[in-house]
């Protein structure tokens, strides 16, 4: 008979996975820009461990497009091109889309009540405040916002995958130009998903954070003006 009859399991992380998380963050975070060169040994030696581990981070790094092996030469970040942040657009399109479905039938009262104090916090800030100070109070509480609408989707392998782009997109501050550009429209159509979600119409959330995502996707190619460098698929 176990002494602890209700001891939770300690799950330790391989350290792969150790080494994968902080490199990522590092280039998701703009320690290591891109063009920043290392090879696996230098990174064993910060470590303390074998290559091995670190050989296998990489891997997975470079699956998602965030480090390219050069034989002879090591790892070099890499920077998104801009049919890359196009096809981020994309997933982020189909992700999010789902996740809030999942939120419109999901979500309990008291998430939806999160939902609506960021949107309340949100209608003080353009009552008060006006220009960058506004737009950077704006950014904080979209990312609230944000955060509290997924997790009512009670669907975090999705969300998970969700983070995972949309980091990719804040190393360009890609969030931050769109915000600036259509700040009141951004609040609309989160007061109008909010709507959707306590009137449970998954259907009516898909297809106008679709469009809100279509829309971002639109400024950035305009303000940015490299839509002649992305191809006809690369945004679907």
């Amino acid at each position: 008979m176990p002494l602890l009859s209700k001891a939770k399991e300690i799950k330790i992380k391989p350290v792969r996975e150790i080494v994968y998380e902080h490199i990522r963050q590092a280039i998701v975070g703009g320690e290591l820009e891109p063009g920043t060169r290392f090879t696996d040994g230098e990174i064993a030696t910060e470590f303390n461990i074998s290559r091995t581990p670190v050989r296998e981070a990489i891997q997975k790094l470079e699956t998602e497009g965030l480090i390219e092996r050069v034989p002879m030469k090591g790892n070099v970040v890499k920077g998104l091109l801009p049919k890359d942040v196009a096809q981020i657009f994309a997933l982020r399109k189909a992700l999010e889309c789902l996740a809030v479905r999942y939120v419109a039938v999901n979500a309990t009262e008291e998430e939806l009540c999160r939902i609506r104090a960021t949107l309340d916090q949100a209608k003080t800030y353009m009552n008060t405040l006006q220009g960058d100070a506004l737009a950077d109070a704006y950014v904080l509480i979209v990312a609230r916002y944000n955060k509290a609408m997924f997790e009512a989707s009670h669907a975090p392998r999705v969300v998970d995958l969700i983070w995972s782009h949309r980091e990719m997109l804040d190393r360009y501050r890609v969030v931050r130009i769109v915000i600036a550009k259509r700040l009141h429209e951004s609040y609309s159509t989160r007061e109008q998903m909010y709507g959707y979600f306590a009137d449970r119409k998954p259907d009516d959330a898909a297809i106008l954070w679709a469009s809100h995502i279509d829309r971002s996707y639109r400024i950035w190619t305009e303000v940015i003006g490299c839509s002649e460098d992305i191809g006809p698929h690369d945004y679907m």
